[in-house]
C-alpha cells in the first residue's frame, strides 16, 4: 500500500506558458530543491473541444483516374454524415483531372437499412470494362480514410461503376486524447494521462477528474528542473490543434512511501528497543 508524503499541487494554465502553443508548450513548475519527489499524477484538467474533426496536414487523399493522380484537400472543420457526403461529391467533381462526374450516395433509410457507409459512383465517364478506372488512395499521412470509410494506407479501386466504403464512416471527434509530459519518466512512454472525450460536444469543454490519483501516478522523471513540456495528441500521436484556446491542468507531485516499509521499520525499531 502506498502513502503520499511531501506533496505539492500545481495549477497550470497554458495562457501562462513560457513557450510553444496551447497544445504543445513549456510550463513552469517551481519544485523546492530542498524536498524529494518521485511521483507525478494529473488530478484534473479542462481541455477545450475546439479541435476539428478534419485537421491539416492530415486532410488529403489521392483520386486516381487511369494514370492521372490528383491530390485532393478537404477543408478543415467539423462535418456530419450528410454534410460531408454533399461536400465530398462537389469536391470530387471539381477536382477530377479528366472532367468526370461522381456521385456520393447513402442508403435511403425510408426503405433501406442504415449502413453508415458511402457509395462512390462514376456517373459520367469512360465505359467501365475491367474496373480500375478510378480509385481512392490514402497515404499514411492522411486521416480521411476514417471519414470516407476505408483503411489507412489503402488503395480502393472501383468494381463496376462504384466503390463502396469498406468500413463504417466515422464522424466522432477523437475518442481519446493523450497528455504527454517530460515530467513522466520515459522508461516506457511519456503519457501523463489519457482522457476519454465521450459526453462532450463540439466546441464545448472536456473535463477530467482523477478519483484514484495513486493508482494513476507515474514515476517522476526529475525534480531538478523548473520547466516542463505538456503536449496533447490523438491516438496516433499526432498533436491536436486547439485553434487558439487554452487548457487548465492540476498536477500533483509527491514523495511515495510504501506503508509496509514504514511498518517494518517501526517493528525493527521496537525490537531494537528490547
Amino acid at each position: 500500500m502506498s502513502h503520499i508524503d511531501n506533496l505539492r499541487i500545481f495549477h497550470l494554465n497554458t495562457n501562462n506558458r513560457i513557450s510553444g502553443t496551447h497544445e504543445n508548450c513549456q510550463m513552469e513548475l517551481e519544485l523546492p530543491s530542498s524536498e524529494e519527489f518521485d511521483r507525478v499524477v494529473l488530478l484534473s484538467c479542462v481541455i477545450p473541444r475546439s479541435y476539428y474533426l478534419i485537421q491539416a496536414p492530415y486532410n488529403t487523399f489521392i483520386l486516381k483516374e487511369f494514370t492521372d493522380e490528383t491530390t485532393i484537400t478537404v477543408e478543415e472543420g467539423n462535418y456530419s454524415f450528410s454534410s460531408f457526403r454533399a461536400y465530398l461529391e462537389a469536391l470530387l467533381n471539381a477536382s477530377s483531372a479528366r472532367g468526370w462526374t461522381y456521385s456520393v450516395s447513402i442508403p435511403n433509410t425510408t426503405n433501406q437499412p442504415s449502413t453508415g457507409k458511402y457509395t462512390y459512383s462514376l456517373i459520367n465517364g469512360p465505359p467501365i470494362i475491367f474496373g480500375g478506372e478510378f480509385s481512392f488512395i490514402f497515404p499514411s499521412t492522411s486521416k480521411l480514410h476514417e471519414q470516407m470509410g476505408f483503411d489507412l494506407g489503402s488503395t480502393n479501386v472501383n468494381i463496376g461503376t462504384s466503390i463502396k466504403s469498406k468500413n463504417v464512416v466515422k464522424f466522432t471527434l477523437e475518442d481519446t486524447l493523450y497528455i504527454h509530459s517530460d515530467l513522466v519518466s520515459g522508461q516506457q512512454d511519456d503519457v501523463l494521462q489519457e482522457v476519454f472525450t465521450a459526453g462532450s460536444f463540439d466546441f464545448s469543454s472536456i473535463k477530467f477528474q482523477n478519483y484514484t490519483p495513486i493508482e494513476y501516478s507515474k514515476v517522476l522523471s526529475t525534480s531538478s528542473n523548473n520547466t516542463y513540456r505538456f503536449t496533447i495528441t490523438d491516438e496516433d500521436d499526432r498533436i491536436i490543434n486547439l485553434n487558439g484556446l487554452n487548457c487548465v491542468y492540476t498536477v500533483l507531485i509527491y514523495k511515495n512511501n510504501d506503508i509496509h516499509n514504514v511498518q517494518k521499520d517501526f517493528i525493527k525499531y521496537q525490537l531494537l528497543k528490547k
